[in-house]
């Protein structure tokens, strides 16, 4: 069983209290990233949404606090993750407001609600290309990262997400701006949607050391980091897409 403690993160906020939710070192942590995309989402009243890569669930609880919100499907892969977001959904008392399910991608909505069109998807999955993920050590050794060049999940996410949102429907995605393909992503944004805009970047500081780490990196980096100092910064950039083209 995986072991967890009770942490406030200051810069993940539910109409301005801090969220406290309980996490684990042997999970993804809630970070700098997941606070930026939560933040990207636009919702209007009535809105069903679905996320995915939902983890141990503080982009979900963000959300469904949100009192316009009517619903939110979530699905997240590794199984102690749906576990713990589970136990966090029902510490806010969401769970009514809240269907979360463990699987892949679209798969469990797939199954359990076919022909189901919401007004939003939302995904903080895996991104980051795995050579960074796992040297950095953001990723735990179990936890999938985004493949080869990052693009292994949001790819197909991106690709499949049609079939899930309404013609209004909006798709919130983030870029690792110097740890993936960023160019590929955005091909197949560009492919699926008539209409892609750029939300917002957050750029991040890499201390020193992780510096030293990445220029050692044999995959080297998609876009080099911005110099600080000594200290060098990374970006994250999210996007919307919309207008979602009937292929």
């Amino acid at each position: 069983m995986t072991r967890t403690i009770e942490k406030t993160f200051k810069f993940l906020n539910i109409r301005d209290s801090c969220l406290t939710i309980e996490i684990s070192d042997e999970l993804f942590m809630p970070n700098q990233t997941t606070a930026a995309v939560a933040e990207s989402v636009r919702v209007s009243s009535g809105d069903i949404g679905i996320e995915l890569g939902a983890g141990i669930g503080p982009i979900s609880i963000i959300l469904a606090s949100n009192p316009l919100l009517t619903h939110l499907y979530t699905t997240e892969i590794v199984e102690d993750q749906w576990s713990l977001a589970k136990k966090n959904l029902a510490k806010y008392r969401l769970e009514n407001k809240v269907t979360p399910y463990n699987g892949d991608l679209f798969e469990p909505i797939r199954q359990n609600h076919p022909g189901l069109e919401v007004d939003f998807i939302v995904s903080d999955i895996s991104g980051m290309a795995e050579e960074p993920a796992r040297k950095l050590g953001w990723y735990p050794t179990h936890i999938p990262s985004g493949g080869t060049d990052g693009t292994d999940k949001i790819v197909p996410l991106i690709v499949q997400s049609g079939e899930f949102l309404k013609t209004s429907g909006r798709l919130y995605f983030p870029i690792v701006v110097n740890f993936s393909d960023g160019d590929k992503i955005l091909a197949a944004a560009h492919k699926y949607f008539d209409r892609i805009e750029r939300v917002k970047r957050t750029s991040l500081p890499l201390s020193k050391e992780l510096c030293a780490v990445v220029l050692s990196l044999s995959s080297g980096l998609y876009e080099n980091l911005e110099p600080r100092g000594s200290r060098g910064l990374w970006h994250l950039d999210t996007y919307v897409a919309e207008e979602p083209k009937q292929n």
